[in-house]
């Protein structure tokens, strides 16, 4: 099931699926022709409304299998179908992903994960296999704690505009750290 629709030719896209009886998480990148990207997030947990975002941006590659991707604008539709953008002034342009292709390899949990576990009575699932490492870059995490100095220390003169879009966006941040994506090939047709 795919969230990103395509609305021109894309040279990369990677999904990351994961299921439980409680919720599921659904990320896709893709990569167009052009460096554009768009980033898809969804994600629902039993008891609350589905969250769904997208991140734009521009995508550098600097060698084949290792690549960037900074993030330009997120936006947010709301379980209304109301789509509105992040305030991302905060950040000052500092939100940046890097990417690490690798061989195929099994995409595997840790054995004392519940997800695991679940898995092991059918009550769990993701992508078996990834050939793509998502990583936030270390400098974000550093923007991240500067923002948060600036609104634990409001003498310090640090002007924020929107404390809980920096929530927000970091928490989506974190989703996507260390994220096991696959690679989607494109049908010829």
């Amino acid at each position: 099931m795919t969230m990103l629709r395509p609305h021109k030719e894309w040279s990369d896209w990677w999904e990351y699926r994961l299921w439980a009886s409680a919720g599921r998480s659904n990320y896709e990148v893709l990569i167009y022709e052009d460096n554009s990207t768009e980033i898809g997030v969804e994600g629902i947990v039993m008891g609350q409304p589905k969250d769904h975002y997208i991140l734009y941006g521009q995508h550098s590659k600097i060698s084949p299998d290792y690549g960037s991707i900074s993030i330009e604008n997120i936006q947010k539709t709301s379980p209304e179908n109301e789509v509105n953008d992040l305030n991302l002034q905060d950040f000052q342009g500092g939100i940046l992903f890097e990417y690490f292709r690798v061989t195929k390899s099994p995409h595997i949990q840790h054995l004392h994960d519940m997800l695991e576990m679940a898995r092991d009575i059918g009550n769990a699932g993701w992508n078996g296999y990834f050939d793509m490492y998502f990583v936030v870059s270390p400098f974000v995490a550093g923007v991240i704690e500067g923002i948060h100095y600036a609104h634990d220390n409001p003498n310090e003169g640090l002007e924020l505009n929107d404390i809980e879009a920096v929530k927000e966006t970091q928490q989506l941040i974190q989703r996507l750290d260390k994220c096991k994506f696959w690679t989607v090939k494109k049908s010829s047709n």
